[in-house]
């Protein structure tokens, strides 16, 4: 029988896969933790979090706007894929453990399936979360169906023909999800064009705050060159 104590130094997915990762991409890695539903068991915990990750990278490649804003969140996103890629063989749970759950994990079991280099897919759940991440919230879970629904449609990578792109149209990917897709784009083309006037007001109020700082010194030194004299 196992010591009563055993199961309790046993070190979870999650812990394996921190232990030796920076303070930055720890901190990051919880971040997007934060938006799905983690199994407690946590299968396929490295699997996960390079397909999060990935699908953050595609979509900001894609979209110059997210890349050119969130460019330190790109960095992050860039280290932890490829962090995350190196410990997939060394994934303590395996996807078995799924098996009956995806109801209730469809988010978790979508990235276990998802290799960020195929087709459509990897960007468009990249937009899903990078919207999650800046409206602190969970991913839709509809959303994420509709998306692992159609990916059983899109070849591996590695086998895209040229005519990949037409047969995936024809086979109705994107159909229920492309428009939403759409929306959540100009939602962060939003967010992204406030947070800027946001920061430009900012920057200029701490500009006119120097101007301000830097005249009244200015008048300061004045008055102790030519000190006002007073009439007897």
């Amino acid at each position: 029988m196992s010591h009563p104590g055993f199961l309790k130094s046993v070190p979870s997915p999650q812990d394996e896969f921190f232990t030796g990762l920076p303070p930055e991409l720890k901190g990051f890695s919880q971040q997007l933790l934060g938006c799905i539903d983690v199994p407690s068991d946590q299968p396929s915990f490295g699997r996960v979090i390079h397909a999060m990750s990935g699908a953050l990278v595609a979509f900001a490649r894609e979209h110059e706007f997210y890349r050119d804003t969130e460019v330190r969140q790109f960095e992050l996103a860039c280290q932890l894929a490829a962090y995350a890629k190196l410990q997939i063989p060394l994934d303590g749970t395996p996807l078995a453990h799924m098996t009956g759950r995806l109801g209730t994990h469809g988010g978790w079991a979508l990235c276990t399936e998802l290799d960020p280099r195929c087709l459509e897919i990897p960007v468009a759940l990249g937009a899903e979360l990078a919207l999650a991440l800046a409206q602190g919230r969970r991913l839709q879970v509809d959303y994420l169906k509709l998306l692992r629904r159609d990916l059983k449609k899109i070849p591996a990578p590695g086998h895209e023909e040229p005519e990949t792109a037409t047969d995936l149209r024809a086979l109705g990917v994107g159909k229920y999800w492309r428009k939403a897709f759409a929306g959540k784009v100009k939602r962060l083309e939003a967010i992204v064009a406030q947070a800027y006037v946001i920061v430009h007001r900012h920057r200029r109020s701490q500009h006119l705050r120097r101007l301000h700082r830097h005249g009244s010194e200015l008048l300061a030194g004045s008055a102790l060159v030519n000190p006002v004299r007073t009439e007897r």
